[in-house]
This record gives C-alpha cells, sequence and structure tokens, in this order.
C-alpha cells in the first residue's frame, strides 16, 4: 500500500477495519470492464511498507554542469530527465582527473542508498569516472531487432501473451 497515495491507503485500512469486525463484508473497486482490481475481504491484509533503503552501486549517465568545491567536493550531473544529482566527491579524486568533464556526457560509477519503494537515491558518492563514448550502430540495432524477432517468432500476439502473464500474477 505504500505504492498508492495516502488517501487511497487510507481508505482501504478503513475497508479492511470494517471487514475485520464483520467478516461476510466485502469490498471490491473494479474497472469500467467489470475486472475487479482491489478486493478487500477477510483474506487480505494489506499494509503500509515504511521506506526500505538499501546500499548500492550504480553507474549513472549524463552530464556534468558542475564540480569541484573547497571544503565539501561534489560533481553535479544532470541526467537525461534533467534532474541534477548532487554527488559527493573526493577532492583527490577530482584532481587525478586529467580531462576537462564539464559540461560533457559523463558515465560515474556511483555508491548510494536506493529506496526499494521509490527508486530515489540519497547520499550518493562518486567512486569512478568511467569511459563513456555513446555511439548508435545501426547494424548492431538491426541484429538485435532481427535476434528478438527469431527469438517471437512463435508467439502469435506479443501483446496479448504479455497481457495473460500479468494477469495470472495478480
Amino acid at each position: 500500500m505504500s505504492l498508492i497515495d495516502a488517501k487511497r491507503a487510507a481508505v482501504i485500512e478503513c475497508w479492511q477495519t470494517a471487514v475485520r469486525q464483520n467478516p461476510y463484508r466485502k469490498y471490491k473497486v473494479a474497472d469500467a470492464a467489470a475486472q475487479v482490481r482491489v478486493a478487500v475481504d477477510s483474506s487480505p491484509d494489506f499494509r503500509r511498507v515504511e521506506d526500505v533503503w538499501v546500499q548500492v552501486e550504480k553507474y549513472l549517465a549524463g552530464r556534468i554542469v558542475d564540480w569541484g568545491g573547497k571544503t565539501r567536493a561534489n560533481v553535479r550531473l544532470e541526467t537525461e530527465g534533467g534532474t541534477v544529482l548532487v554527488v559527493a566527491a573526493t577532492q583527490e579524486l577530482l584532481a587525478q582527473e586529467e580531462q576537462n568533464r564539464l559540461y560533457r556526457p559523463a558515465l560515474l560509477h556511483i555508491s548510494a542508498e536506493e529506496n526499494l519503494l521509490t527508486g530515489v537515491l540519497r547520499n550518493p558518492r562518486l567512486l569512478a569516472f568511467e569511459a563513456y563514448q555513446p555511439a548508435y550502430d545501426e547494424n548492431e540495432f538491426q541484429q538485435m531487432v532481427s535476434r528478438g524477432t527469431a527469438a517471437w517468432a512463435d508467439v502469435p500476439n506479443a501483446t496479448e501473451w504479455l497481457g495473460n502473464l500479468r494477469d495470472s500474477a495478480q
């Protein structure tokens, strides 16, 4: 329930309280096609999960828009989505860089804490600058398309197959 907004979560919690008091009561939310999307009866027990943060290492691509700092060195990386992530760094790591990376595409190897529910990063720390040569190769792309087409050749309708797979997982 942590993935839905607070008001909807509160409604479901209210329904669960009512169902616990009267086990014959049921609540269902259906879409326009009458497919049940949420069912609250005496069996499920939906709970909110507190934020869970895990330590991760990631590679982030973007464009460096600022770096340095006299007392707290950092690198500001602008991602493709336009957000700017401030990544802590050491002065030694920045000083040993021989090339000017400012306003150029970059790939950063970082460690951070990541929220398992939202994917938000906190306390990112630079581990290294990685070689980054983004390029598009039409021949390589066509080879991947050919391999994917061959792999899915025996599936008559991939969209329907995926839809059925997702429905059975619910």
